[in-house]
């Protein structure tokens, strides 16, 4: 709403809450209010982190401006940037010296793709815990996307409902386990919009209270799959996907999602999420992305028309995971946790959700992997 004051800004709060429920589909709405190219083809420094409260528009702002001399860096926004560093504000300045005044852009702009991933955490990135890399292109030339199935087999390494386990080969024969899609804590599962505030008291009250961040208050009611600790270290770095078979005691509910890291003393602290309402299961293809064998590995969904699925039907579906960039250690193990809908981000009413394991369509984690 273009705020002058504080006063306004608070106001835009419920105006915008009332533009999303009353325009619950991609309809024209919201089509007017979408990126439609840069049409004066200006260079731009998009500039966001894995992090940060809008993680998805800068990462496709870069590639669909790429061709006019954009940039994308991925270096801390509003969630904050690395401890020690000067931030992102001096490449601003630079980029403006260069395109405004003629100066040469500075070492750190060269790259087209400046990407710093956690080391294991948002607080290891903030804590300038991170690995640096560079690139020509979104996602970084090189990616592959390793698919990890979700398997019933116990990993021993977690107290939830079903304690499954995440491994290359597709599980031999086929299964379900079902899970209460019940509201989940924020501080744990809502990562990208918890970075903006934790800095006002969250993060330092999860110094005394780790609970608040690691994951350990939603392992008790979520399904969780997880690697056995990781032989050589894991750069996980790009888009990813979740693709599911799940069926739900409701015609429409959400489907959310956590990848964490595992620590060797147990703790897990959330890398990723994805997040679909049921309701929208068709996937747009010339729309998303795909790797070299054809599968889509960042699917596109169609929000503007609804399509229910009857109740305790098996449907297929396919999550858009944010971008994730995290460095997963030796040692450490990979999770993926089937939660209910953060309690900040107007959850549905509670139910039960069943995901199909095994078969000839196995459920799995599709993670992005890049060489160091």
């Amino acid at each position: 709403d273009d705020p002058a004051s504080s006063p306004e800004t608070l106001l835009g709060y419920p105006r915008a809450a009332v533009d999303v429920l009353s325009h619950t589909t991609e309809d024209a709405f919201w089509r007017q209010r979408t990126f439609r190219g840069d049409r004066d083809r200006i260079p731009i420094l998009a500039d966001t982190s894995f992090y940060d409260v809008e993680p998805r528009g800068p990462f496709r702002a870069f590639n669909a401006t790429k061709k006019y001399g954009s940039h994308l860096l991925v270096y801390g926004a509003h969630d904050g940037h690395p401890a020690g560093t000067p931030g992102p504000f001096p490449q601003y300045q630079n980029w403006f010296d260069h395109f405004l005044l003629g100066k040469p852009l500075s070492e750190a702009n060269r790259p087209n793709v400046s990407v710093y991933a956690s080391n294991g955490s948002r607080e290891d990135f903030l804590a300038n815990r991170v690995t640096h890399l560079t690139g020509k292109s979104w996602p970084l030339p090189g990616t592959r996307w390793r698919s990890l199935y979700l398997s019933p087999a116990k990993s021993g390494s977690v107290q939830s409902i079903n304690d499954g386990s995440l491994v290359t080969r597709k599980p031999v024969g086929s299964g379900t386990q079902s899970y209460p899609y019940l509201p989940s804590v924020a501080t744990e599962t809502d990562v990208h919009t918890i970075a903006t505030v934790a800095g006002l008291g969250i993060d330092q009250a999860a110094q005394y209270v780790p609970a608040l961040t690691n994951m350990q208050l939603s392992g008790p009611t979520s399904l969780t799959y997880t690697t056995p600790p990781l032989r050589h270290s894991l750069t996980a770095v790009g888009p990813g996907a979740v693709d599911v078979w799940l069926s739900s005691t409701a015609p429409a509910t959400d489907l959310y999602v956590v990848v964490a890291d595992v620590r060797p003393d147990g703790s897990s602290y959330p890398v990723a999420t994805g997040a679909l309402r049921t309701a929208f299961p068709i996937v747009e293809r010339s729309h998303s992305l795909t790797d070299r064998t054809g599968r889509i590995v960042d699917p596109y969904n169609n929000f503007t028309t609804r399509k229910t699925a009857p109740l305790g039907a098996m449907r297929r579906y396919q999550v858009e995971l944010l971008p994730i960039g995290n460095h997963f250690a030796a040692g450490h193990r990979i999770r993926l946790y089937f939660v209910g809908t953060p309690v900040d981000q107007l959850p549905s009413p509670p139910g039960l959700n069943t995901v199909r394991l095994g078969g000839v369509a196995a459920s799995r984690l599709l993670l992005p992997r890049v060489n160091r």
